[in-house]
């Protein structure tokens, strides 16, 4: 029993059934992070990372088509307050699923490279980095320029921008979708 092994989920490596009924005994109150990525199956880390996506490219398509252009219609006097407080709010709703959707999708790039096809993992992560690059070094500095108050050219900059990113989330939503099939 001890030099026989046991395969656990695709592609995630080869476990002794004495090491996996080790990590599970009452015990080991942690297991290890190599037992958790090793028990997933791949099926899983693909639907997560669509979750994951498609709840991004849902608040992508409320922020693109609602939220960016009622900005116009925000009246200057109140626009410092309103955009301080729209850009507190929203990181509360955004940052922890982008940062989730980060790790998952370089945990499926990985687990997936030999697996996928047409080097999928790899596509899905790079256009997670695309979404975190036109985040940080587009819609940033045009909510950096709003805090300074209201701003018609950055609003229109900033709703014309955000395409970039509303597409890449509904094409990474699209492509874990066509996995997930």
């Amino acid at each position: 029993m001890g030099t026989e092994m046991l395969a656990v989920g695709a592609r995630f490596g080869r476990f002794s059934r004495e090491r996996l009924r080790a990590a599970q005994a009452p015990e080991n109150r942690y297991v290890s992070l190599e037992i958790i990525f090793s028990l997933m199956s791949l099926h899983t880390l693909i639907l997560l990372n669509f979750a994951a996506a498609a709840y991004l490219a849902g608040l992508i398509w409320t922020v693109q088509v609602v939220h960016y252009p009622s900005f116009g219609l925000v009246p200057k006097a109140a626009w410092v307050p309103f955009h301080a407080a729209h850009t507190r709010r929203m990181s509360y709703v955004v940052m922890a699923p982008m940062v989730v959707e980060l790790g998952l999708a370089i945990w499926l790039a990985w687990a997936g490279r030999t697996v996928l096809p047409g080097g999928a993992g790899w596509w899905s992560l790079g256009l997670v980095g695309l979404i975190w690059a036109a985040t940080f070094f587009i819609s940033v500095p045009f909510h950096n320029r709003l805090e300074k108050g209201f701003d018609y050219i950055a609003i229109d900059g900033l709703t014309r921008t955000n395409w970039l990113r509303t597409l890449a989330w509904t094409a990474r939503a699209a492509l874990l979708g066509w996995l997930l099939a």
